[in-house]
């Protein structure tokens, strides 16, 4: 027996269907009812699948609005890509982060152009508030040494 699972992601303003992404393919024999259900080292890949394709889809969705000056509405100019990690409960998860030439119109006069980074700026922590609130959980917990 094979279990498939997929994943579609799809947005409220668009209407066409989302290809599925594949977060696991599990496979089982049929006769066998030693490995009954799902390992926690299953579980654990399956929600880290599932974790990484919507934060890469939601990342990916709110640099479709980040390309473009927020003074003048020109579109910025693409310099590179960076890569990126996200801390997640389920482990660490890869985006890139594309950078882009500062406009002419929010620098001073005579002032050098710069680069920033949209995603970068936004992801500072670079840390899922989830993680984040169990870190700061965990942290209340320990006992304070002198």
């Amino acid at each position: 027996m094979k279990l498939v699972i997929e994943a579609r992601l799809e947005s409220e303003d668009s209407h066409a269907p989302s290809e599925p992404i594949k977060i696991a393919v599990l496979d089982r024999p049929d006769e066998d009812l030693d490995q009954l259900g799902l390992t926690l080292e299953e579980g654990r890949e399956l929600l880290a699948a599932a974790q990484s394709a919507l934060i890469f889809r939601q990342a990916a969705r709110w640099l479709e609005t980040a390309d473009y000056c927020r003074c003048c509405f020109t579109p910025l100019q693409h310099k590179d890509s960076r890569s990126i990690v996200i801390r997640t409960v389920f482990g660490k998860v890869p985006l890139t982060s594309p950078r882009f030439w500062s406009c002419g119109c929010d620098r001073p006069r005579g002032a050098r152009r710069h680069t920033f980074s949209p995603l970068s700026g936004q992801l500072a922590k670079r840390i899922t508030p989830e993680l984040e609130y169990l870190q700061i959980k965990w942290a209340a917990h320990l006992p304070y040494w002198n």
